[in-house]
C-alpha cells in the first residue's frame, strides 16, 4: 500500500462534498471572525511584537455554543444567530 499526498486525494460524493464546500467558503472565515472578536488573534500579534499589550486568556468553549459535532446522537440541530457577551 502506497501513501497518498493530500493533492492526490479528492472527495466527491453527496454527503461530504457539501460539507467541504461550507467549510471552505464559510466556516473558516466565521472562525477567524470569532477569534478576532474574542481577541485571541491579538495574543499572537502581541507575542510577535506586532501589537503592544498583555496577553489575555479567553476560553472559546465557555463563550461559544456547542457545535454539531458534539451533540448527542439523534439530536436535532437548529439554526440560530450567535451573539457573544462583551
Amino acid at each position: 500500500m502506497k501513501e497518498l499526498t493530500a493533492s492526490q486525494v479528492s472527495i466527491r460524493d453527496a454527503f461530504w462534498s457539501p460539507r467541504l464546500a461550507v467549510n471552505a467558503e464559510k466556516a473558516i472565515f466565521h472562525q477567524w471572525e470569532q477569534l478576532e472578536a474574542t481577541r485571541c488573534i491579538d495574543n499572537f500579534r502581541i507575542a510577535a511584537g506586532e501589537k503592544d499589550g498583555f496577553r489575555e486568556a479567553v476560553s472559546l468553549q465557555t463563550r461559544m455554543p456547542t457545535n454539531g459535532w458534539m451533540r448527542p446522537h439523534g439530536s436535532t440541530l437548529s439554526t440560530r444567530s450567535l451573539s457573544l457577551p462583551p
